[in-house]
This record gives C-alpha cells, sequence and structure tokens, in this order.
C-alpha cells in the first residue's frame, strides 16, 4: 500500500513539473497585453489627431472605425489638416459628402502593418473610396502619394493605424469634365454643353456616384 502511495505521488509531482515547465510566465516572457481599444478610441488618444477625429464624428465614420470591419487607417495630424487647408473649424462648414470622400481616402480594408507594404516604387494600394493610392518606400520611410507615413503600426482591436504627414485628398471630376476625356462620348459632351445642361449634370451626385 505504502509503495502504491509513493507511486502515485511520484506520477503527480512528474505531471506537476512537466505542466510548469511547458508554462512560458514561468521562463519569463513578456506577454502583450490584450487589445481592448478600438480605432477611435486610438485615435483620440494620439493627442494629434483631433481634426481626424472630428471629422470622422461629423460624417458618421466614427461609428465604422468603433464597431465595424477591420481597417487600416492612414490619419493625417493636425499640423497635415492644417497645411492643407482643413482646420478644426473648417470641419463644420465642409460638405458631408466632399469631407466623408477626404476620410475614406485614407482608409483600406484589412489589417496592413507596415512590413506587410509593398516597398514599390509605386505600389497600388486601393482605398475605401476606391481610388488609388502609390506607395514607395525610400529614406527609411513609406510614402503615400508623396506623403510621408511618420508613425506606423498602432495596433488596435478592429485594425492598425499609421499617421501621415499630408492629406490624401481624392481627385475631384466633374461628369462632363471625365466625360470629355473620352473621344467616344465627343458628340455627348457637345450636346450638353449646347443644352446648357452642363450645371446640371455636374451638380448631380447621383450621376457621379
Amino acid at each position: 500500500m505504502k509503495l502504491k502511495l509513493i507511486v502515485n505521488s511520484l506520477v503527480v509531482m512528474a505531471a506537476l513539473l512537466s505542466f510548469t515547465s511547458c508554462d512560458n510566465r514561468e521562463q519569463n516572457v513578456t506577454y502583450a497585453p490584450a487589445l481592448t481599444e478600438n480605432l477611435f478610441q486610438t485615435a483620440e488618444k494620439e493627442g494629434n489627431l483631433t481634426i481626424f477625429t472630428a471629422a470622422a464624428k461629423r460624417v458618421g465614420i466614427d461609428q465604422d472605425l468603433k464597431f465595424l470591419g477591420t481597417y487600416t487607417v492612414f490619419a493625417p495630424t493636425d499640423a497635415a489638416f492644417t497645411a492643407a487647408g482643413i482646420t478644426a473649424a473648417a470641419v463644420s462648414t465642409m460638405p458631408i459628402d466632399q469631407l466623408r470622400a477626404v476620410l475614406r481616402n485614407h482608409m483600406l480594408s484589412g489589417r496592413i502593418l507596415s512590413t506587410d507594404l509593398a516597398p514599390g516604387p509605386n505600389a497600388v494600394y486601393v482605398t475605401l473610396q476606391r481610388e488609388v493610392l502609390n506607395c514607395s518606400f525610400y529614406s527609411n520611410s513609406y510614402f503615400l502619394n508623396a506623403k510621408r507615413v511618420n508613425k506606423t503600426n498602432i495596433r488596435t482591436l478592429n485594425g492598425v493605424l499609421h499617421t501621415i504627414d499630408g492629406v490624401l485628398v481624392p481627385p475631384v471630376n466633374t461628369l462632363t469634365a471625365t466625360a470629355a476625356t473620352n473621344p467616344n462620348l465627343s458628340f455627348f459632351v457637345a450636346a450638353v454643353n449646347r443644352a446648357g445642361l452642363a450645371t446640371a449634370l455636374n451638380a448631380s451626385t447621383t450621376l457621379l456616384t
């Protein structure tokens, strides 16, 4: 009986030793804390993205950055927005559609770290605004449309935040200006101009979407 108890005790001790040896916490391994803050919360805490977060609130994109999907955001700093003429005051007066287009042009679908970015030159990425960004790597920095990504890989619960030192303004083309670049639509453009309909067509958001 005593022999059996001794054997059982040895088995239990061996199991405990085996479990402990497999536990990395006993080997002084540092574990990264769980990510609990979403993209919008993280942007608010950065301190130099106040215009970006104010714009996101105004157009409702803050809700997307809190709950929906997984995104990579290249957020312009306050200095970048101000240099582009988009101040905190301007955010409150800009047309909603225009402001939303600007913000969506800084967002990509999925979680993309700087190490995942193609070095280019001029590697193509498509934004949520369906515009092309050209990515290149030189002087130890990534550039999107010649704007430098100055802080990278801020990981969040639902994506990755980077900051950028310029505003990636999407190109603005009117319907008639776009049509004029297509030689097959020359008669259409001429007819629109002759009928005096250019202003009405160019103002129609339905036709431009």
